[in-house]
């Protein structure tokens, strides 16, 4: 895969992440990649799951592709309590029970203490 362009737009519209695939919603900023593996195609990634790339990133060699977002939590839920909760707001799209969006500082605070090997 080829990334031709990368760029961090403010949503004018809503979009879908390609990530969780929770609805980024207008004046969220977003990753935005074009990219070519064969066929042109579009990745849209919300700041929730950019936050999360050191956890996919932790142990992975440089040639392999990055994993699955949500499988990945998942998968890690039982490693430590930042884990867990990462993965509890993972799987709910990064919104509370009220509709609102997970603040982006906790998620890096938690993303942090998930990857020093912490997280209790």
């Amino acid at each position: 895969m080829q990334t031709l362009t990368e760029s961090h737009p403010r949503a004018r519209k809503a979009h879908d992440c390609s990530a969780c695939h929770r609805t980024i919603g207008r004046g969220e900023t977003y990753l935005r990649q074009v990219n070519v593996d064969g066929d042109m195609w579009v990745w849209k990634e919300c700041a929730h799951c950019q936050a999360c790339r050191p956890i996919l990133l932790d142990g992975l060699l440089a040639d392999e592709p990055l994993p699955p977002l949500l499988d990945t939590l998942h998968e890690l839920a039982y490693e430590s309590g930042a884990h867990a909760i990462l993965d509890m707001h993972a799987q709910h799209g990064w919104r509370y029970l009220d509709g609102g969006v997970v603040n982006l500082d906790y998620v890096g605070q938690l993303v942090a203490t998930a990857t020093k090997g912490g997280g209790q």
